[in-house]
């Protein structure tokens, strides 16, 4: 069925009042489907990585809303695109840091020695 024939059909539609827990419970699927995204993403990737996707999602947001603001007031348009900017050379100094690190330092350092787990302690005294 088409969203507009389903939302039609909608008893608070009809009645003219807009019922907002209605129309929370249309975008269930919505919220479940951002939910389950957030969820991987922190579940899948480092904490660098995580950084700098923020970034650019920050960075992006920003530069929309510096857009649509553009429409009413370019002054805070023009300090939104600023922060964006910030962002972005935030986000190319970071990675390049993080680049040179991983490059020139990280093979140098010593590896962590393995530890043991209680399991594996309990197994190993019996």
């Amino acid at each position: 069925m088409h969203n507009l024939t389903r939302w039609a059909k909608a008893p608070f539609a009809r009645a003219g009042a807009f019922d907002f827990l209605a129309l929370l419970c249309c975008n269930v699927s919505m919220f479940s489907l951002l939910k389950q995204f957030l969820i991987e993403w922190n579940s899948g990737k480092n904490q660098r990585s995580k950084l700098q996707q923020a970034y650019v999602i920050l960075a992006i947001g920003l530069t929309i809303a510096a857009g649509l603001s553009s429409l009413s007031q370019a002054d805070l348009s023009r300090s939104l695109m600023l922060l964006a900017t910030f962002l972005a050379a935030v986000y190319l100094v970071n990675g390049a840091t993080w680049a040179i690190l991983e490059a020139f330092v990280t093979p140098r350092l010593p590896k962590p020695a393995p530890t043991t787990t209680a399991k594996a302690k309990k197994t190993s005294k019996r």
